[in-house]
């Protein structure tokens, strides 16, 4: 059972009732001009698709963190739609997207950059849902592949996971600086900061990047069946090489705002240092089996500083907020993936409340539209709780 919630809205928009109703009277008419910048983001229900067609293109990383050749997923505003929508391969398994590949991206839409880290055994398009809705709202998304900790690392059996977890933070810092950088030809993100997305060990690197201090001794003692047993499980042997952390295992002080994701993993950092996290969201499933709720996920938010909010999922599992169950790998998570039948809620249900959810929270803090607070609100089976 989750805790007693207040349906608070975050501590630095309480006057957002009023605020909001003013900015979405004074926001842009549905066809502004063309050619006039976007500062702040026009407000529509976040529980829908945006105003802008969803463009699709996957760039190549040639080398980052001593991995090469890697592939990462990139979502934004298009100019146009295609004849027909583009599929993801996953697998040897395709299947349909809600966008249209290569396009040319949209010059004036508002173009903030959010980043997204994929947990472990995941991949760059386990959440392209909800990239798409951003996507479609005027954000650009970039996800990439982590090496060393995807699917298909999973399918061939972990080995030592300790460089790989140290080297996931470099490689979120490649992903954005090469799309800030003119990879997407036409695209160029607005602004000096982003947002950032993680998902499970996602929710860890995002932890790191966003400011965390990673501990020594908290990081090596993950194995410890009597201490962590479920990181154990998850991790299995891991090591801890200063020389990876100053490398590549540092915070980024561009992030913006963080939603973490059914995180866990606060003995990996130094105490105190996941106070400095900026604008953070935890997203909490009450049916987690795979980072239990009280013992991973609470201690995550309660570590944070204010202003910090925290939503929960009731009987969501730890895959609720995913598209893994939709990969033609459900048989890998299950039974989270079987909804009601195995004891859980139905993950299509959960996804839309979570995608809904993460629409809005950037459209308030990237995106600037207070009216977006309006949905950050409790409903049937989704808490919050802010300080």
């Amino acid at each position: 059972m989750p805790r007693a919630r207040s349906a608070l809205l975050p501590s630095w928009c309480l006057s957002c009732g009023l605020v909001g109703a003013l900015v979405t009277a004074c926001a842009p008419a549905e066809d502004p001009d063309a050619d006039a910048p976007i500062t702040v983001l026009p407000y529509a229900d976040p529980g829908a698709q945006g105003p802008y067609p969803v463009g699709i293109r996957t760039i190549v990383l040639p080398e980052v963190a001593g991995y090469t050749n890697v592939e990462v997923e990139v979502w934004y505003p298009a100019a146009h739609a295609a004849d027909a929508t583009t599929t993801y391969e996953f697998i040897g398994v395709s299947f349909d997207a809600d966008g249209y590949r290569n396009v040319a991206p949209e010059p004036h839409a508002l173009n903030r950059l959010i980043a997204f880290s994929h947990g472990l055994g995941g991949v760059r398009q386990q959440n392209y849902a909800m990239a798409e809705r951003l996507a479609s709202f005027g954000f650009i998304v970039v996800a990439p592949d982590h090496p060393g900790t995807t699917t298909l690392d999973y399918l061939a059996g972990f080995d030592n996971l300790g460089p790989d977890v140290l080297r996931r933070p470099a490689v979120i810092r490649a992903a954005v600086d090469a799309v800030w950088g003119g990879a997407v030809p036409g695209l160029q993100p607005v602004g000096e900061t982003y947002g950032l997305i993680g998902h499970s060990l996602g929710a860890l690197t995002a932890m790191n990047v966003g400011g965390g201090v990673l501990s020594g001794p908290g990081f090596e003692a993950a194995c410890s069946p009597e201490v962590h047993p479920v990181a154990c499980d998850l991790l299995g042997h891991v090591t801890y090489d200063p020389a990876d952390v100053e490398a590549y295992a540092q915070p980024d002080d561009r992030v913006e705002t963080t939603i973490l994701q059914s995180p866990g993993g606060t003995w990996a950092f130094e105490p105190g240092s996941l106070a400095g996290i900026p604008r953070p969201l935890v997203m909490g499933a009450t049916a987690d089996t795979i980072l239990p709720y009280e013992s991973e996920i609470v201690p995550v938010f309660e570590a944070l500083d204010a202003p910090a909010s925290f939503v929960t999922f009731e009987g969501a599992g730890h895959y609720g907020y995913t598209n893994m169950c939709d990969l033609a790998v459900a048989t890998l998570f299950a039974p989270d993936c079987e909804g009601e039948a195995g004891g859980f809620a139905d993950p299509n249900v959960i996804r839309a409340k979570a995608n809904r959810t993460v629409m809005a929270w950037m459209g308030a803090t990237l995106g600037g539209q207070d009216a977006f607070n309006d949905d950050l609100i409790a409903s049937d089976g989704v808490e919050w709780e802010t300080k």
